[in-house]
């Protein structure tokens, strides 16, 4: 029986959809895993697994050819695969993975001539390249909505009024009100890993601005609609979520529900009507799910954003003294923006995550498992030793430069002592050093999922 390990990034964005593919090639006869990004090694080396999935392209790269090394074919199931900025750059891995899963033909048509053009005997030979969707799809589709609580259960879950309407807000502001050193660094980042790297301070001034904006309808809403609607706030899971409670509190706010983690689709069957930042992904989504959306653009949305996805909302909100009007436009009809919301989501949806019929993840799944049953061949002695040479000693002798250039005799003192040389309040609990929370999965929490898929018979 073949072995197949999935690594997860985002615990509530990712898991659902790879815990699927999961499910099904285990009814197809392979034997699954899951973990969390860099959380790898141990499960690597007990499971022994025949192939790796990973989020994107690039992961640390002595680890990757490791795993070449060792004969293990790599998947690359993309979890970003839409450009939403304006700049159509993609990340530029060192390895080429064996098999690439593409939501569209955008990001594949850009990569295609990369890969042929860079292949050599470090990269290995250009993957295999597919187009077949995006799998979280298939979690927005009526095929699947069994496997979620009922409204009214979601709501009594997270003590929410069922009397009122509610307005959920998913944001995307993660690089609001970052050091200008972190910045620097991520900047840094960006412009090493990718092809055309975007503006991060423009796209952090963006998020400032946004976030402002958001700070001002939520105060607004609490303001003057607080019997009429109840906001329920979902942030990004790469945001602060102490920034969120400190505001909250702060204001006194009374009609919000903060969620903390969650899949988002908890979040939009409850929803009415759905505010989101520039050219995020829950804008799309809540149209699938018939929910007019309002966007919140900024004087620099179109400078950083792709106009593609800046088109996509039915409402756009450039003043948060704009809400009002909003509101009350798509409330006077809201089956009409219902309705239109739904098209034009659908039609967004073939061009750019692929086919809206719940079948994203089996479709994943029948790939993996055609490639799983075929021969392939394994790298000779001379390409092993290439890929060690540049990925592996290299890298060693770099580190070992750098344990005495870092040499510190409090580190050592401490490790004598038993002392971790980091936070510990940062570990201990679901907040991470970034204020993330609840971002990586747990070993074995997978089960949740593959227990609902069990229940409704997939």
């Amino acid at each position: 029986m073949k072995k197949i390990l999935f690594i997860v990034d985002h615990k509530h964005r990712d898991l659902s959809s790879n815990a699927l593919i999961g499910y099904f090639l285990n009814r197809f006869g392979f034997q699954v895993k899951f973990c969390a990004v860099w959380r790898e090694e141990h499960i690597v080396k007990d499971f022994k697994p025949d192939c790796i999935v990973l989020p994107k392209p690039i992961y640390h790269d002595h680890v990757f050819a490791k795993w070449r090394i060792n004969n293990i074919k790599i998947l690359v199931l993309d979890v970003e695969g839409n450009l939403q900025s304006k700049e159509k750059g993609f990340l530029i891995p060192k390895i080429f993975p064996d098999v690439y899963f593409y939501w569209n033909d955008k990001i594949f048509d850009l990569q295609k001539k990369f890969f042929e053009e860079k292949s050599n005997i470090f990269t290995g030979n250009v993957p295999q390249m597919i187009t077949l969707g995006c799998p979280r799809l298939d979690f927005h589709h009526s095929r699947l909505r069994d496997i979620f609580e009922t409204k009214e259960k979601i709501k009594e879950n997270f003590k929410i009024p069922l009397n009122k309407k509610i307005i959920t807000i998913a944001t995307a502001s993660g690089s609001a009100g970052q050091k200008m050193e972190d910045k620097k660094i991520i900047q840094e980042n960006l412009n090493r890993r990718n092809s055309a790297p975007p503006n991060y301070f423009l796209e952090s001034k963006n998020y400032e601005d946004l976030r402002e904006k958001t700070l001002e309808i939520i105060l607004k809403l609490n303001k003057n609609y607080k019997n009429t609607y109840h906001v329920v706030l979902k942030p990004h899971p790469n945001e602060a979520i102490q920034f969120w409670e400190k505001f909250i509190l702060d204001n006194k706010i009374k009609n919000i529900t903060l969620i903390k983690g969650n899949s988002i689709n908890n979040l939009l069957y409850i929803s009415d009507v759905h505010i989101s930042h520039n050219v995020c992904t829950s804008t799309f989504e809540s149209m699938l799910h018939k929910i007019p959306s309002i966007e919140i653009h900024g004087p620099l949305s179109k400078t950083t954003c792709s106009e593609i996805d800046l088109k996509l909302p039915l409402f756009t909100l450039n003043k948060s003294n704009e809400i009002d009007k909003i509101l009350q436009l798509i409330f006077e009809d809201y089956l009409s923006s219902s309705k239109e919301s739904f098209k034009k989501a659908n039609n967004f949806c073939k061009k750019y995550y692929g086919d809206f019929d719940g079948n994203r993840c089996l479709d994943h799944a029948r790939f993996i498992e055609s490639f799983m049953r075929k021969k392939h061949l394994n790298l000779n002695i001379f390409k092993k030793a290439a890929i060690f040479y540049k990925f592996i000693f290299l890298k060693w002798l770099i580190d070992f430069k750098n344990k005495f250039k870092n040499f510190s005799i409090k580190k050592l003192i401490n490790k004598l002592k038993g002392i971790p040389n980091y936070d510990i309040d940062s570990v201990s609990n679901k907040i991470d050093g970034r204020g993330r929370f609840d971002k990586l999965m747990s070993e074995g929490e997978e089960k949740i999922w593959l227990q609902k898929f069990s229940k409704i018979k997939l």
